[in-house]
């Protein structure tokens, strides 16, 4: 049994695929599993992975029905059979020390997660240390989920104890925000986590970079419906020094409207997330705060959110502050289409 399984997803990343194996390969650390699970692609993703695994038994290959990314990394979880666990995405690469680094921090402070820092690679630039983290012992699992969780939710940075995420009964639930659900449930038994201030994995920004799914989604539960029942009565949570739920409530707002799920939908979308949210004592609380701007300067001193998505959000938030849902909602679809709108100067340099 090696002691670190890599799940890495695989859906149509053939341009991508072997500059991403090869970074695997060519871990200092050695002793570990590399789980594919080709999602049945069919741009020749499955020859590469098939070439990569003659050469190296390392290599564990599972192909399974297309499902989705969440289907994709239940199954690498389930295969995996190592003491700790670590995610990389197909078309995204790490640098050498990535495994062998995250492990000796664990293993030095005895924690049950690391995190590094990650650079995005662009098709004419790389912007470098996107999180500016520092190397930092978190020893609550309130103080991990405010301080690192909201702010880097991504699965692909972390180095995971097996143990924690079993105790967390974690899995993936969704093709949308799933890394943040899986996260914010691991972190209810994280005991001790630590970050890394160098930048060990690179995020390679592409067109079509989500895996996508040939099957129509006939998920249950919305985004926010998720997001309340892996919060619900959760002591972690409950206990933290913010009034814990109108704090959620911010964190499930921000987290939705950088979802894929939120974009191009229109009010009744906005309406259904905001009637669910509610359910929550802290719903009005949450809407008056992001009224005043108080939440939001909060939530921008951690860097969550930036100063310019928290201006925008203050006039939105007036009218349910006052219990008029529907006009905030009414107003949602165009912030959503302004955040698409800031983010198209990047996209046109994606690779």
């Amino acid at each position: 049994m090696a002691k670190v399984s890599i799940i890495v997803p695989v859906y149509n990343c053939a341009d991508f695929l072997p500059r991403c194996l090869e970074s695997l390969q060519n871990q200092t650390f050695t002793d570990c599993q590399f789980v594919i699970v080709d999602d049945s692609s069919t741009d020749g993703s499955s020859d590469i992975i098939n070439r990569f695994a003659e050469c190296d038994s390392r290599f564990t290959v599972i192909t399974q029905p297309n499902g989705g990314v969440s289907a994709a990394r239940n199954t690498g979880l389930a295969a995996a059979d190592s003491e700790y666990i670590a995610f990389v995405d197909a078309d995204d690469y790490v640098v050498p020390e990535f495994i062998a680094t995250l492990l000796t921090a664990v293993e030095k402070y005895n924690a049950d997660i690391a995190m590094c820092d990650y650079d995005k690679v662009f098709k004419t630039k790389t912007d470098s240390s996107v999180l500016a983290l520092d190397n930092d012992v978190w020893d609550t699992a309130g103080s991990w989920w405010l301080g690192c969780v909201t702010r880097s939710p991504e699965l692909w940075n972390k180095l995971y104890r097996r143990s924690v995420i079993e105790a967390a009964g974690a899995s993936f639930m969704m093709n949308s925000g799933e890394d943040y659900m899986f996260n914010t449930a691991v972190a209810t038994q994280v005991k001790k986590a630590v970050t890394i201030k160098a930048s060990l994995y690179r995020y390679v920004q592409r067109k079509n970079s989500i895996m996508r799914t040939a099957v129509a989604s006939d998920e249950s539960y919305t985004f926010i419906n998720a997001f309340v029942d892996v919060h619900a009565g959760n002591e972690v949570y409950i206990n933290m020094a913010f009034e814990a739920e109108e704090l959620l409530c911010a964190y499930a707002f921000t987290a939705l409207m950088h979802s894929a799920e939120a974009i191009g939908k229109g009010t009744g979308f906005y309406k259904n997330q905001l009637k669910v949210l509610s359910v929550w004592d802290g719903y009005r609380t949450f809407c008056k705060s992001m009224a005043k701007g108080t939440a939001l300067a909060e939530m921008t001193a951690i860097g969550s959110v930036g100063k310019k998505f928290a201006a925008l959000m203050r006039p939105v938030f007036l009218p349910a502050s006052l219990g008029f849902n529907w006009l905030t909602a009414a107003m949602l679809p165009a912030v959503q289409r302004m955040i698409q709108k800031r983010k198209r100067g990047d996209l046109e340099d994606l690779i």
